[in-house]
């Protein structure tokens, strides 16, 4: 995992999952790019690690709790 500007550019980013606190592209580069909206702190995840990421995240969050995801393939650059 790398921390990475958001200004770095890659190439066209293609939306997977943005909702009003997390916003989830694909790169051409081959990585994911998992913003954090609030704070504006991108990270760049392997497909391996931004998976890893999630089992932990679901482990962590009672289900209850757990907000809906919008799925969306909307090009950003």
């Amino acid at each position: 995992m790398r921390a990475m500007s958001a200004k770095a550019g890659c190439g066209p980013h293609v939306t997977v999952v943005n909702t009003e606190h997390v916003r989830i592209a694909r790169c051409p580069c081959g990585m994911f790019h998992v913003t954090l909206v609030q704070s504006g702190v991108t990270v760049q995840l392997t497909g391996e690690r931004l998976a890893e990421l999630g089992r932990a995240i679901g482990v962590a969050t009672p289900p209850a709790e757990a907000a809906p995801v919008r799925l969306g393939t909307t090009p950003i650059n």
